[in-house]
């Protein structure tokens, strides 16, 4: 999918992603982490459907506080039982959509704009609903 530098983007959303959630089971979560997390997706989405550039560390340095946000609101609200499954599942999952949708922004690039722009609809509803 482009080399290693496509891979910086996803590694660091799922890395703070496991970060924030060991602190949002650790009793670390903010109020408002789902609003944060619901403008984060309006936000990126925004990005998406504008095409705004940015270089591989101003990506970086705007996804790791969102990937921490989202691990901060799985973290705390973890279900009782054995948390390093409970944290894989979704760490896990949240790789593979990466993954997915690097694979599509490579390939299938058509329809990014109009997703993008659905997707800060979305994230806009969900903050405000």
């Amino acid at each position: 999918f482009g080399g290693a530098r496509a891979w910086v983007w996803p590694a660091t959303f799922v890395g703070a992603l496991t970060l924030g959630a060991a602190a949002g089971h650790a009793g670390l979560a903010p109020p408002g982490v789902e609003t944060l997390i619901a403008l984060s997706v309006a936000s990126l989405g925004a990005l998406a459907a504008l095409r705004a550039p940015a270089s591989l560390a101003l990506g970086a340095a705007i996804l790791a506080p969102l990937g921490a946000a989202h691990g901060l609101a799985h973290g705390a609200e973890a279900p009782g039982g054995s948390f390093a499954l409970y944290a894989a599942g979704f760490i896990l999952a949240s790789a593979a959509l990466h993954a997915g949708g690097a694979f599509f922004g490579r390939y299938v690039a058509r329809g990014a704009r109009w997703l993008g722009a659905a997707s800060a609809l979305a994230g806009l509803w969900l903050a405000v609903g």
